[in-house]
């Protein structure tokens, strides 16, 4: 697989990307009950929908087939993922070759991120978000 094409999200594609975000980064709240996670997180995620730009790699020959996506604004980037079938092939790197930035902000890093970015010096994290905030 090294095909694959970059487009902006549609309002067709919030389900899979609001599913998937949530799935994948679950076991980076272990503390936090399954109810307390998805309905807090969502809504956390249903709020940076507002303003953030959604950048999809999709297969070219079928783009409804979502392989990855990149939520981000500007230089702040909210979440990154790809299938885990489809990873090793460029696809997040080509996602984050869309945002022109020298340094990264991130306010979700999954655990394996973590594990892999260790202390990356380009790589921040920071949360502005707090639970009163999000309605």
């Amino acid at each position: 697989m090294s095909k694959f094409e970059i487009r902006n999200a549609d309002n067709g594609d919030i389900n899979f990307i609001v599913n998937s975000w949530l799935k994948s980064y679950r076991a980076s709240c272990p503390l936090v009950s399954d109810l307390v996670y998805f309905d807090y997180q969502k809504r956390l995620i249903m709020k940076i929908f507002e303003t953030a730009t959604v950048t999809l790699a999709i297969d070219p020959d079928d783009p409804a087939h979502i392989f990855g996506y990149i939520v981000h604004e500007g230089s702040v980037i909210h979440y990154c993922y790809v299938k885990h079938s489809l990873r090793r092939f460029g696809i997040a790197r080509a996602l984050l070759a869309t945002i022109k930035a020298d340094h990264f902000i991130t306010t979700h890093l999954s655990y394996p991120a973590r594990q892999i970015l260790g202390s990356n010096p380009g790589m921040f994290l920071y949360n502005p978000y707090k639970i009163g905030e999000i309605k």
